[in-house]
């Protein structure tokens, strides 16, 4: 499972670097990674969004099974931890605290 973790996150960085090339065929051109049989098993869901200048203005470019719920991908893990690097900073720690309540001590 790794391995096929690992093959589409770098199907995904080609697709991002490869952008203004791909753009002429996108759906096609991702349609044929789609049809690799390395992922033959696996459940992905892909939606792709030109920003505009306000979200009315966003224009979706491709969907593939981007409505259905899915554990998100381990890139996500990499957007989250940026957004907290800059919110919290590197020098963020989370306090826990842990108590156990002792029934015999009233």
């Amino acid at each position: 499972m790794n391995h096929l973790r690992s093959r589409f996150i770098a199907v995904t960085c080609c697709l991002f670097a490869l952008a203004p090339a791909l753009h002429a065929d996108l759906s096609g051109d991702i349609q044929a990674i789609l049809k690799d049989k390395a992922l033959h098993r696996a459940e992905i869901g892909i939606e792709i969004v030109h920003l505009g200048d306000a979200p009315k203005t966003d224009k979706a470019l491709f969907k593939h099974n981007s409505e259905i719920p899915l554990i998100p991908a381990s890139n996500l893990k990499l957007i989250t931890t940026a957004a907290a690097l800059d919110r919290l900073g590197p020098d963020f720690k989370f306090r826990t605290l842990l108590l156990k309540h002792n029934q015999n001590s009233c």
